[in-house]
Protein backbone atom coordinates (compact mmCIF):
# COMPACT_ATOMS: atom_id res chain seq x y z
CA UNK A 1 0.00 0.00 0.00
CA UNK A 2 2.95 2.52 1.02
CA UNK A 3 4.28 1.90 -2.43
CA UNK A 4 1.44 2.56 -4.40
CA UNK A 5 0.78 5.84 -2.40
CA UNK A 6 4.26 6.78 -3.35
CA UNK A 7 3.78 5.59 -6.90
CA UNK A 8 0.54 7.67 -7.04
CA UNK A 9 2.17 11.07 -5.54
CA UNK A 10 5.08 10.48 -7.77
CA UNK A 11 2.61 9.78 -11.07
CA UNK A 12 0.88 12.75 -9.80
CA UNK A 13 3.24 15.48 -9.29
CA UNK A 14 4.84 14.39 -12.91
CA UNK A 15 1.34 15.37 -14.66
CA UNK A 16 1.24 18.52 -12.76
CA UNK A 17 4.69 19.33 -13.87
CA UNK A 18 4.38 18.68 -17.36
CA UNK A 19 1.03 20.02 -17.45
CA UNK A 20 2.58 23.11 -16.60
CA UNK A 21 4.83 23.50 -19.11
CA UNK A 22 2.91 24.14 -22.18
CA UNK A 23 3.51 27.63 -22.26
CA UNK A 24 6.76 26.51 -23.32
CA UNK A 25 5.62 24.05 -26.22
CA UNK A 26 2.09 24.81 -27.03
CA UNK A 27 2.33 28.19 -28.85
CA UNK A 28 -0.53 30.35 -29.68
CA UNK A 29 0.44 32.09 -33.02
CA UNK A 30 -0.89 35.74 -33.42
CA UNK A 31 -3.60 35.46 -36.08
CA UNK A 32 -2.10 38.58 -37.70
CA UNK A 33 1.46 37.20 -38.01
CA UNK A 34 0.46 34.61 -41.23
CA UNK A 35 -0.82 37.04 -43.10
CA UNK A 36 2.22 39.78 -42.58
CA UNK A 37 3.96 38.49 -45.81
CA UNK A 38 0.93 39.24 -48.10
CA UNK A 39 0.47 43.06 -46.79
CA UNK A 40 4.24 42.92 -46.98
CA UNK A 41 3.64 42.18 -50.68
CA UNK A 42 0.44 44.38 -51.28
CA UNK A 43 2.10 47.71 -49.46
CA UNK A 44 5.19 46.94 -51.89
CA UNK A 45 2.96 46.13 -55.23
CA UNK A 46 1.44 50.17 -54.42
CA UNK A 47 4.99 51.21 -54.16
CA UNK A 48 5.91 49.99 -57.25
CA UNK A 49 2.98 50.95 -59.10
CA UNK A 50 3.87 54.29 -57.83
CA UNK A 51 7.35 54.17 -59.51
CA UNK A 52 5.66 53.32 -62.61
CA UNK A 53 3.62 56.35 -62.03
CA UNK A 54 5.50 58.75 -60.37
CA UNK A 55 8.80 58.49 -62.64
CA UNK A 56 7.62 59.32 -66.09
CA UNK A 57 5.74 62.40 -64.52
CA UNK A 58 9.20 63.34 -63.45
CA UNK A 59 11.35 63.69 -66.29
CA UNK A 60 10.37 65.68 -69.69
CA UNK A 61 9.59 63.49 -72.72
CA UNK A 62 13.25 63.91 -74.13
CA UNK A 63 14.73 62.36 -71.15
CA UNK A 64 11.67 59.81 -71.27
CA UNK A 65 12.87 59.41 -74.74
CA UNK A 66 16.31 58.80 -73.98
CA UNK A 67 15.67 54.68 -74.04
CA UNK A 68 18.25 53.56 -72.23
CA UNK A 69 18.70 55.92 -69.28
CA UNK A 70 15.22 55.87 -68.68
CA UNK A 71 14.78 52.17 -68.70
CA UNK A 72 17.46 51.84 -66.51
CA UNK A 73 16.61 54.22 -64.03
CA UNK A 74 12.92 52.46 -63.94
CA UNK A 75 14.60 49.14 -63.82
CA UNK A 76 16.81 50.03 -60.59
CA UNK A 77 14.12 52.10 -59.20
CA UNK A 78 12.33 48.13 -59.37
CA UNK A 79 14.54 46.38 -58.08
CA UNK A 80 15.31 48.48 -54.93
CA UNK A 81 11.54 47.88 -53.74
CA UNK A 82 10.95 44.50 -55.18
CA UNK A 83 14.38 42.46 -53.45
CA UNK A 84 14.00 44.04 -50.03
CA UNK A 85 10.07 43.42 -49.98
CA UNK A 86 10.92 39.74 -51.40
CA UNK A 87 14.04 39.44 -48.99
CA UNK A 88 11.34 40.37 -45.90
CA UNK A 89 8.76 38.28 -47.35
CA UNK A 90 10.48 35.27 -47.20
CA UNK A 91 12.32 35.80 -44.31
CA UNK A 92 8.89 36.08 -42.26
CA UNK A 93 7.24 33.29 -43.97
CA UNK A 94 10.32 31.14 -43.19
CA UNK A 95 9.76 31.93 -39.96
CA UNK A 96 6.01 30.75 -39.68
CA UNK A 97 6.81 27.70 -41.14
CA UNK A 98 9.21 26.97 -38.50
CA UNK A 99 6.54 28.20 -35.65
CA UNK A 100 4.17 26.11 -37.65
CA UNK A 101 6.07 23.17 -37.97
CA UNK A 102 7.74 23.48 -34.26
CA UNK A 103 4.85 24.10 -32.76
CA UNK A 104 3.39 20.42 -33.08
CA UNK A 105 6.65 18.89 -32.66
CA UNK A 106 6.74 20.35 -28.98
CA UNK A 107 2.87 19.59 -28.52
CA UNK A 108 3.37 16.40 -29.13
CA UNK A 109 6.32 15.64 -27.39
CA UNK A 110 4.66 17.30 -24.38
CA UNK A 111 1.84 15.32 -24.82
CA UNK A 112 3.72 11.68 -25.34
CA UNK A 113 5.38 12.68 -21.90
CA UNK A 114 1.75 13.43 -20.30
CA UNK A 115 0.33 9.99 -20.69
CA UNK A 116 3.92 8.86 -19.87
CA UNK A 117 4.14 10.33 -17.24
CA UNK A 118 0.33 8.55 -15.12
CA UNK A 119 1.16 5.11 -17.43
CA UNK A 120 1.29 3.20 -14.62
CA UNK A 121 -0.44 -0.36 -15.29
CA UNK A 122 0.41 0.04 -19.39
CA UNK A 123 -3.27 1.23 -20.68
CA UNK A 124 -2.36 4.68 -22.12
CA UNK A 125 0.77 2.64 -23.76
CA UNK A 126 -1.23 2.35 -27.56
CA UNK A 127 -2.02 5.53 -27.13
CA UNK A 128 1.67 6.70 -26.75
CA UNK A 129 3.19 4.54 -29.87
CA UNK A 130 0.02 6.57 -31.83
CA UNK A 131 1.15 9.98 -30.96
CA UNK A 132 5.17 8.71 -30.87
CA UNK A 133 4.25 7.54 -34.29
CA UNK A 134 3.27 10.81 -36.15
CA UNK A 135 6.36 12.54 -37.69
CA UNK A 136 8.88 15.92 -36.64
CA UNK A 137 9.52 17.62 -39.47
CA UNK A 138 12.68 19.48 -38.99
CA UNK A 139 11.26 23.16 -38.74
CA UNK A 140 14.50 24.38 -39.20
CA UNK A 141 15.02 23.23 -43.00
CA UNK A 142 11.74 23.38 -43.75
CA UNK A 143 11.84 27.23 -43.06
CA UNK A 144 14.92 27.79 -45.13
CA UNK A 145 14.19 25.59 -48.04
CA UNK A 146 10.75 27.71 -48.00
CA UNK A 147 12.25 30.58 -48.00
CA UNK A 148 14.96 30.54 -50.19
CA UNK A 149 12.83 28.75 -53.30
CA UNK A 150 10.90 31.95 -52.43
CA UNK A 151 13.15 34.46 -53.67
CA UNK A 152 14.76 32.81 -56.88
CA UNK A 153 12.61 33.71 -59.74
CA UNK A 154 10.55 30.97 -61.42
CA UNK A 155 10.83 28.43 -58.39
CA UNK A 156 8.59 30.51 -56.21
CA UNK A 157 5.69 28.17 -57.56
CA UNK A 158 7.53 25.04 -55.96
CA UNK A 159 7.89 26.92 -52.71
CA UNK A 160 3.98 27.24 -53.22
CA UNK A 161 3.94 23.67 -53.47
CA UNK A 162 6.02 22.88 -50.48
CA UNK A 163 3.59 25.00 -48.46
CA UNK A 164 0.62 23.53 -49.46
CA UNK A 165 2.17 19.98 -48.07
CA UNK A 166 2.91 21.31 -44.88
CA UNK A 167 -0.55 22.71 -44.23
CA UNK A 168 -1.70 19.24 -45.64
CA UNK A 169 0.61 17.45 -43.68
CA UNK A 170 -0.08 19.70 -40.38
CA UNK A 171 -3.93 19.51 -40.68
CA UNK A 172 -3.91 15.72 -40.86
CA UNK A 173 -1.34 14.83 -38.09
CA UNK A 174 -3.51 17.42 -35.77
CA UNK A 175 -6.29 15.51 -36.57
CA UNK A 176 -4.40 12.21 -35.68
CA UNK A 177 -2.64 13.36 -32.49
CA UNK A 178 -6.51 14.78 -31.05
CA UNK A 179 -8.11 11.25 -31.59
CA UNK A 180 -5.10 9.76 -29.95
CA UNK A 181 -5.43 12.52 -26.95
CA UNK A 182 -9.26 11.91 -26.89
CA UNK A 183 -8.33 8.02 -25.78
CA UNK A 184 -6.25 8.93 -23.55
CA UNK A 185 -7.83 11.59 -21.87
CA UNK A 186 -10.86 9.11 -20.77
CA UNK A 187 -8.57 6.49 -19.92
CA UNK A 188 -7.08 8.59 -17.24
CA UNK A 189 -10.00 10.01 -16.13
CA UNK A 190 -11.66 12.45 -18.66
CA UNK A 191 -15.75 12.39 -19.41
CA UNK A 192 -17.12 14.73 -21.18
CA UNK A 193 -16.88 16.38 -25.04
CA UNK A 194 -14.70 18.51 -26.67
CA UNK A 195 -15.82 22.09 -27.54
CA UNK A 196 -13.93 22.64 -30.52
CA UNK A 197 -12.61 19.79 -32.34
CA UNK A 198 -10.12 20.10 -35.39
CA UNK A 199 -11.73 19.73 -38.62
CA UNK A 200 -10.13 17.05 -41.40
CA UNK A 201 -10.16 19.38 -44.27
CA UNK A 202 -9.69 18.49 -47.55
CA UNK A 203 -6.62 19.73 -49.34
CA UNK A 204 -7.80 18.98 -52.77
CA UNK A 205 -11.22 21.13 -52.64
CA UNK A 206 -8.95 23.90 -50.85
CA UNK A 207 -6.35 24.03 -53.30
CA UNK A 208 -8.98 24.43 -56.07
CA UNK A 209 -10.61 27.04 -54.54
CA UNK A 210 -7.77 28.83 -53.93
CA UNK A 211 -6.67 28.96 -57.71
CA UNK A 212 -10.51 29.37 -58.84
CA UNK A 213 -10.73 32.61 -56.25
CA UNK A 214 -7.21 33.77 -57.16
CA UNK A 215 -5.72 33.18 -54.17
CA UNK A 216 -8.66 34.98 -51.92
CA UNK A 217 -9.36 31.26 -50.34
CA UNK A 218 -5.89 30.60 -49.21
CA UNK A 219 -6.27 33.87 -47.01
CA UNK A 220 -9.39 31.51 -45.05
CA UNK A 221 -7.20 28.50 -45.58
CA UNK A 222 -4.00 29.93 -43.89
CA UNK A 223 -6.02 31.51 -40.85
CA UNK A 224 -7.25 27.48 -40.74
CA UNK A 225 -3.65 26.44 -40.60
CA UNK A 226 -3.34 29.46 -37.97
CA UNK A 227 -6.17 28.94 -35.42
CA UNK A 228 -6.76 25.12 -35.18
CA UNK A 229 -4.05 24.59 -33.36
CA UNK A 230 -4.73 27.40 -31.43
CA UNK A 231 -7.79 26.28 -30.58
CA UNK A 232 -6.87 22.63 -29.87
CA UNK A 233 -4.45 24.12 -27.69
CA UNK A 234 -6.64 25.70 -25.34
CA UNK A 235 -9.00 22.58 -25.38
CA UNK A 236 -6.33 20.47 -24.61
CA UNK A 237 -5.50 22.73 -21.66
CA UNK A 238 -9.30 22.69 -20.39
CA UNK A 239 -9.51 19.01 -20.09
CA UNK A 240 -6.20 18.68 -18.54
CA UNK A 241 -6.98 20.84 -15.84
CA UNK A 242 -10.21 19.38 -15.20
CA UNK A 243 -8.62 15.77 -14.89
CA UNK A 244 -7.54 14.02 -11.72
CA UNK A 245 -5.46 10.70 -12.63
CA UNK A 246 -6.68 7.88 -10.89
CA UNK A 247 -4.31 6.39 -8.56
CA UNK A 248 -2.63 2.78 -9.83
Amino acid sequence: MFINNVMAHKSMSDYHSIKNRRSETDYIMPLWLPFLPYIIGFVGGIIIIALFIFIPVSYSKSVISSTPFYSELLFSSLLLVYIPIEAISAAILGYIMYRLIKRFNDHATRIKALFGSVNQDGKENQVISEIDYLPRRDPAKWAIIIGILLIIPFLSIVSLILIFYIFHSLNKDFVKIERAENNGFIQIGWKGDRYFKIVDRSTALYIVLSIITLGIFMLYWIYTVANDPNEHFREDWRIEDSITPSSP
